[in-house]
């Protein structure tokens, strides 16, 4: 297994003050949280963290910014622990935290909206989570969704793989489990000197 061929993390965008321009919201990382702690232990997450040096206080504050660059280092180094794939692994973290988040009251709104209105919804958990994508819904009907989502070329596969445990743990809370999840095309495009990729995507259920 090696967790470090297939998802590259460009350290060197972040300055020297820590900051990056691709980010995850502090959320995304105490959800992070949780499935360490639910699989392993606290103090593996603490380890996580400061080997990563996400945080210099060692504290994660929701409404805080990370350097996405340096969460998924910490996917990877959960992974390893783990001895999972970084994908298997990302997935079933995604999975996870949809399915255990939105429980109680949020469930039963959840089923009764029905999937179609779940799902449309999506775009914009996307944006809370990430300010570096930009994610669309082509077409949304019963039983099928087709989404576009563009992300920074470095994080694509790695991204991909979060809306697969995505879908998926959304879709279990509906009661309407995801049948497939397929990648229909790609393309990139260049923006502000950065390499994009857009990926258009299928999910049945």
């Amino acid at each position: 297994m090696n967790n470090t061929e297939t998802i590259s993390s460009p350290l060197a965008s972040i300055d020297s003050r820590g900051k990056s321009k691709h980010n995850v919201k502090g959320t995304a990382v105490k959800n992070f949280q949780k499935y360490v702690e639910h699989k392993l232990s606290n103090e593996h997450f603490r380890k996580f963290l400061t080997k990563s040096k996400l945080s210099t206080t060692n504290t994660i504050i929701s409404s805080t910014w990370y350097p996405v660059e340096l969460y998924i280092e910490m996917h990877k180094m959960c992974a390893a622990e783990l001895k999972m794939t970084l994908k298997d692994f990302v997935i079933a973290f995604t999975r996870y935290h949809l399915e255990i988040d939105m429980n109680g009251v949020y469930q039963f709104f959840m089923r009764a909206s029905g999937p179609i209105k779940v799902l449309s919804n999506i775009p914009r958990i996307d944006k809370a989570y990430s300010d570096y994508t930009l994610m669309e819904m082509v077409s949304n009907e019963k039983g099928r969704c087709v989404s576009e989502i563009h992300v920074p070329k470095p994080y694509s596969e790695w991204y991909i793989w979060t809306l697969v445990g995505g879908f998926t743990g959304l879709l279990n809370v509906c009661k309407t489990p995801m049948k497939s999840f397929k990648v229909l095309e790609k393309s990139q495009y260049e923006k502000a000197g950065e390499l994009m990729e857009i990926t258009r995507m299928e999910v049945t259920y």
